[in-house]
């Protein structure tokens, strides 16, 4: 909670449950503020694959999530594709949807290179173009 003394600014909370024996974390969250109440996983399949998933309900007025209802399903995964390779993937879907990944490779100590790409669903009905697309080239000293 964080109160200026006139009004709460924030009011949130989390509970988060990871099992004993376990690779994987269980939560529950709110936020009184911005009207909204998540439950999600997160799941270690085996070593170098995750799994991410959370469904929000949100009562703000005028939020339009999945078929015109109060519900926004996120989720994403990340593999390690060998040693040398990453691919993380995540997406969200509520009036519309959201599509983003990328991969990386490293090349040797000091260089890797990736490739990123994003769909987004509502810039299409702004007559904006929807697909972004970038590549990377990293030195590390």
């Amino acid at each position: 909670m964080e109160h200026d003394t006139v009004d709460f600014q924030k009011m949130r909370g989390q509970m988060v449950c990871s099992p004993k024996d376990s690779d994987s974390t269980f939560w529950l969250r709110t936020d009184a503020k911005k009207e909204f109440i998540g439950g999600g996983c997160d799941n270690k399949l085996k070593d170098g694959i995750r799994h991410s998933w959370e469904a929000l309900y949100c009562w703000t007025s005028g939020f339009k999530g999945i078929q015109g209802q109060p519900v926004k399903l996120l989720g994403g995964v990340a593999y390690d594709l060998g040693s040398t390779s990453k691919l993380t993937m995540s997406g969200e879907c509520g009036e519309t949807w959201l599509i983003k990944g990328g991969a990386t490779h490293t090349l040797d100590k000091n260089w890797s290179v990736g490739i990123n790409q994003r769909f987004d669903a509502s810039k299409v009905a702004k007559d904006q173009n929807p697909y972004d697309i970038g590549f990377a080239m990293t030195y590390k000293l």
